[in-house]
């Protein structure tokens, strides 16, 4: 578990990466102090994957990915 901060009043939270249809590929968990703080913490975590950020059984926030633009086509 990644620990954002100690203190009272923590939550645990759970990063899920989804794939393009939707399917969870991996997840992180961690305990930050608030939303906010776990926002942050994930968007630390952005790759070519959406990711949703979970606080027990409530969605806190869904992030894209980074996805991958097609390269320029090649000029004759």
């Amino acid at each position: 578990n990644a620990v954002c901060r100690t203190g009272m009043g923590m939550a645990d939270y759970r990063l899920y990466f989804t794939d393009e249809h939707g399917h969870i590929r991996r997840a992180l968990e961690f305990v930050c102090d608030d939303d906010a703080e776990a926002i942050q913490r994930a968007e630390q975590h952005v790759d070519s994957l959406d990711m949703e950020l979970w606080q027990r059984d409530r969605v806190v926030a869904k992030l894209p990915g980074q996805h991958k633009r097609p390269a320029s086509p090649a000029r004759a």
